[in-house]
């Protein structure tokens, strides 16, 4: 088990360096199979390493309107989500989730368009934000939405905006529940993987064209809905 999470985690922030999302979506669901009582602040955390990195390698990129619309959005939606983790049967509510996530990417990548609107990414930041506490997952959404012409703005800008729902939903977790010694020990061994599994993903990043990365980002988010659904059986409430 050691050895799948490791690799997940590798292979996440490769994917995360490289498309914008992919972190949380390949991580999150090993380290919840692998030690369910830490819930999602190891991945918030480690995950908080691996998109600042990201925000500064493509800083360039960066639209502060766009992140700051999205990210306004998604504090209510962290604290909804920490509020339904606390008090909803997780299998159900993973599976749902995962569900609706599935459906939506598969839209996406068929012939639905949703225009990228600051109501519709207002939309995907509360979705999002949601998503991040429920299951340390806020890509799907805002994936589904954000549709630049630059590769480089795709990943500033989703970086930028995950970061902040990830501050968000890091403090409501804690203050629902405060890691132990043995939680900040495993957050510390997952940062150091996730770090280096960004090194690697650097060498191919900038490589990728626009459309690659969107398409991949996609994917990802739908992977991310079929690991939830899949994994929802074995998560205790």
């Amino acid at each position: 088990m050691a050895l799948a999470v490791t690799l997940a985690v590798l292979a996440g922030a490769a994917a995360q360096s490289a498309t914008g999302v992919g972190f949380g979506v390949l991580a999150a669901p090993a380290l919840l199979l692998a030690a369910p009582a830490a819930g999602p602040f190891p991945v918030l955390a480690a995950g908080a390493a691996v998109l600042a990195v990201t925000l500064a390698e493509n800083r360039a990129g960066l639209r502060r309107r766009v992140v700051a619309t999205v990210v306004l959005a998604a504090l209510p939606g962290a604290v909804l989500g920490t509020a339904l983790r606390q008090a909803a049967d997780m299998r159900v509510l993973q599976a749902g989730v995962g569900g609706l996530v599935v459906i939506s990417g598969a839209l996406t990548l068929g012939a639905v368009r949703i225009p990228a609107s600051r109501p519709a990414l207002a939309v995907a930041g509360l979705l999002g934000g949601a998503l991040n506490s429920v299951a340390s997952m806020p890509g799907p959404p805002l994936a589904m939405v954000y549709r630049p012409a630059d590769a480089e703005q795709f990943r500033a800008n989703l970086s930028a905006a995950f970061l902040g729902m990830t501050a968000v939903s890091l403090v409501t977790t804690v203050l629902a529940h405060v890691p132990s010694p043995a939680d900040l020990a495993l957050t510390l061994a997952v940062t150091v993987t996730a770090l280096a599994g960004q090194l690697a993903g650097r060498r191919w990043a900038r490589r990728l064209p626009v459309r690659t990365v969107r398409t991949a980002a996609v994917l990802l988010s739908v992977l991310a809905g079929a690991v939830l659904v899949a994994t929802s059986a074995g998560v205790h409430r």
